[in-house]
């Protein structure tokens, strides 16, 4: 069975992971000071990563999904899956605002 996956550069991959620790961590209200203080991870680096911009290294992404129990494979899919899920309610959103009739 061919599975159909999504484009994996390393822009999308960086912004899956910012995308899953933003939303993971503002879900269960952990500040990035008190993630900071459980990882040993600079506080700085945290929000870089949030915002995409660069991925940690391997075992800071480990540390980081670790916290999360989650693999860093399922981190990253969760990130993807979120950026998909705020795409499709971007879209629902324009089509509702123009009322066209689109199914997703």
């Amino acid at each position: 069975m061919k599975r159909n996956l999504p484009n994996l550069t390393d822009d999308n991959i960086k912004k899956a992971f910012g995308a899953s620790l933003k939303e993971l961590r503002s879900h269960l209200g952990i500040t990035q000071l008190l993630l900071e203080e459980a990882t040993e991870i600079p506080r700085q680096s945290l929000s870089v990563y949030e915002r995409g911009e660069i991925l940690p290294t391997i075992s800071q992404a480990y540390k980081i999904a670790r916290y999360f129990r989650l693999t860093i494979d399922d981190f990253i899919v969760y990130g993807l899956n979120a950026q998909e899920s705020i795409l499709k309610e971007n879209f629902r959103d324009i089509t509702e605002k123009y009322d066209v009739t689109v199914k997703i």
